[in-house]
């Protein structure tokens, strides 16, 4: 799988996992949006909650625990979580779980500021782990 595209579902993840608890107003999506922005909120939320905690391990294999590059993938989850702020949360959730199913067709519904973002930390992820990998002699 290419990395930009895990890169798309885990920018999903957390975003539906924090969406979710936050109910049904747009202020509830802006809350969640600063909750993946705010470390030390996110991180409340997720010693409390089970889903919150099993998105940020997935989140540290992905990013193989190199936290400047998990803040970034916060940062874009919660600027990814604001196309959705004026859905119902029926809808956003719909949308969510079609952009899991199909995240190449999600990526180019986005923004070119948001597609450049991911596929920018995916090239870092990528190339943090071919530099990891054992050299072949």
């Amino acid at each position: 799988m290419n990395t930009w595209i895990m890169i798309m579902i885990i920018c999903l993840l957390p975003a539906a996992v924090f969406a979710d608890d936050q109910g049904d107003s747009k202020k509830a999506y802006e809350e969640a949006q600063n909750l993946l922005k705010d470390k030390k909120q996110r991180q409340e939320v997720i010693n409390k909650d089970e889903k919150a905690k099993k998105s940020d391990q997935y989140v540290d294999q992905v990013v193989q625990g190199d936290e400047q590059q998990k803040e970034k993938l916060y940062q874009i989850s919660a600027d990814v979580l604001g196309n959705f702020s004026s859905d119902s949360p029926e809808e956003a959730n719909k949308a969510l779980s079609e952009a899991a199913r199909d995240p190449a067709a999600f990526l180019k519904s986005l923004s070119a500021e948001q597609q450049k973002a991911i596929q920018e930390l995916s090239k870092s992820i990528e190339s943090k782990q071919d530099s990891a990998a054992p050299q072949k002699p």
